[in-house]
């Protein structure tokens, strides 16, 4: 066996027991463009593809194929890679949390529940994650509804602007078409009803135009809540999930 193999093997070898949070940096390292790198890479980091909850190390495409060919490693946790692997480690008993405690509504780790959690309803992340999924659903549904009433909203809104702009206009031509006709003992009454009508039209618009873009706000932060969402939903790791549901709670 190469001397580069046998380095390999002993550096893979120290993955096959989890880790502790003590033996890792708080996060993985990121590029300039925000990309989590590999922590194995020695030289240039290259980009990491994968997490492992296990070796709580992320791994570039080369360096996780380790996690294909050991024994040893093939039973581990993969996720997409995550810079945030810290947040996973149970800061009381500094071991990886794997299960959710419903009583508390936290994630914690298995020496959680044999101690302040031992009596509490305990279930797996998987069981957790299901629950909430289908509570998320219903906010997504209930999100996507509040949004399409929204832009329903600003339609009608703005179809009712451009109402008024053409029945103002139309109001406009008629008053110079009747006061045209009249004597011209009426032009002075003419130019006072012309300009209350102007004063009006400005009034309506301003305020039309101010509840529009009050609208147009409130919707590109209902559809950038609704993306996180649907975002979350998609996510494989379910610790990350659980944590981020908590906060929005």
């Amino acid at each position: 066996m190469s001397r580069s193999s046998t380095a390999n093997q002993s550096r893979y070898s120290t993955l096959e027991k989890p880790r502790r949070s003590g033996r890792y940096s708080s996060s993985s390292s990121r590029n300039s463009s925000g990309e989590v790198l590999c922590d194995f890479c020695l030289a240039k980091k290259n980009k990491a593809v994968k997490s492992c909850l296990t070796c709580l190390t992320s791994f570039c495409e080369t360096h996780l194929q380790a996690h294909y060919e050991y024994p040893a490693l093939m039973k581990h946790k993969l996720v997409v890679a995550t810079g945030q692997l810290r947040e996973k480690i149970c800061a009381e008993h500094d071991k990886l949390m794997e299960v959710f405690c419903r009583s508390d509504q936290a994630c914690v780790c298995v020496m959680c529940i044999m101690e302040e959690h031992k009596k509490h309803d305990i279930v797996s992340a998987a069981a957790e994650r299901t629950e909430k999924q289908k509570q998320l659903g219903a906010k997504l549904m209930a999100s996507q509804q509040k949004t399409e009433e929204r832009i329903k909203k600003w339609q009608d809104l703005r179809q009712a602007v451009a109402s008024l702009k053409h029945s103002s206009q139309n109001v406009l031509d008629e008053n110079e078409r009747i006061f045209t006709e009249l004597l011209r003992a009426l032009e002075r009454r003419h130019g006072e009803v012309k300009e209350m009508i102007r004063a009006q039209e400005t009034l309506l618009l301003t305020r039309a135009e101010g509840h529009l873009a009050r609208l147009e706000e409130e919707i590109t932060l209902l559809r950038k809540k609704h993306n996180d969402l649907e975002q979350l939903s998609q996510s494989n790791d379910h610790i990350h999930f659980l944590q981020v549901l908590l906060k929005k709670r």
